[in-house]
């Protein structure tokens, strides 16, 4: 089955980099799960927001800068234009659509999204393996807990966020 992007994904498409933009509409055709983007460009406001809430690690604020009584953690690539956050959609009996945000979704709609960057010469990090650019993963179940495991022996819990996908700094415009 073939998936098409609706008005609120394109809507999130249009605010973020033309070539990341291109390559979701790419690996929406390519995916056997549908997905739509549900966050690409990201106000100063917003960002903190979802830091506070514990879903970035990011405040916004340039690391080491001291806005007020804050010190920033870092600017999010949501905040260059350069990330995308997507929500898989899966079917209920009834044949009625829903959101899930079990990983097990996420995996095939990260190798379409790294089919997508491969064929586009692009190079993209996925928000399941953080250290390894998404253009040259084969197993994304295996490469996600590989990044896992090194992040546990490093000392530091892992952050999976799954439905994340960003291009490398250097496209930013």
């Amino acid at each position: 089955m073939t998936f098409f992007l609706g008005s609120r994904s394109r809507s999130e498409l249009v605010r973020v980099n033309h070539l990341l933009a291109r390559t979701a509409e790419d690996a929406i055709l390519l995916t056997p799960i549908d997905f739509g983007v549900i966050s690409g460009l990201r106000d100063d406001d917003e960002q903190l927001k979802l830091y506070r809430g514990n879903h970035s690690k990011l405040n916004g604020i340039p690391k080491g800068k001291r806005v007020g009584n804050i010190t920033g953690t870092g600017v999010s690539m949501h905040q260059l234009r350069l990330a995308i956050d997507i929500a898989a959609f899966i079917q209920n009996a009834e044949g009625k659509s829903s959101v899930t945000w079990e990983v097990k979704y996420y995996l095939p709609i990260a190798e379409a999204f790294g089919n997508a960057a491969r064929r586009k010469g692009i190079e993209m990090v996925w928000g399941g393996c953080w250290d390894k650019p998404l253009t040259e993963i084969k197993d994304f179940r295996l490469e996600m807990n590989r990044y896992k495991r090194l992040c546990l022996a490093r000392g530091k819990k892992p952050f999976i966020d799954a439905g994340h996908f960003q291009l490398e700094r250097r496209y930013q415009k």
